[in-house]
């Protein structure tokens, strides 16, 4: 990535500069925003039933926080949520919280002026 010149941030990233700062740095103003949530950013233990969970992820804060400042950076015409693996997910708990990020990434853009 770094070769190509893109521009990504880390879960470190994010959890030392906050949601908000990088934000502003690697997504630009603009009129037409796609945002892809892959639900293994997020710790273990909120979401078991993904594909490769992993320990050390962003908390539900942090990547609600970092929906709402994409929000904020221009209009967001799709997103999706990638990840949810329904057969490790036995208590349902992983889509339950896939539906509480839908649910606050359209109010933030329903909010959004």
């Amino acid at each position: 990535m770094r070769e190509l010149g893109v521009r990504f941030a880390t879960t470190l990233d994010l959890l030392d500069r906050g949601p908000a700062a990088v934000v502003d740095e690697l997504v630009p103003k603009c009129d037409a925003i796609y945002v892809s949530v892959d639900l293994d950013v997020l710790d273990i233990g909120l979401v078991p039933g993904t594909t490769l969970p992993e320990p050390g992820g962003l908390s539900y804060r942090d990547l609600r926080a970092t929906l709402a400042a994409i929000a904020r950076r221009g209009r967001v015409v799709g997103f999706d949520i990638a990840e949810l693996n329904p057969p490790a997910d036995t208590s349902g708990a992983t889509a339950r919280l896939a539906t509480w990020l839908i649910t606050h990434l359209l109010s933030e853009l329903f909010d959004s002026p």
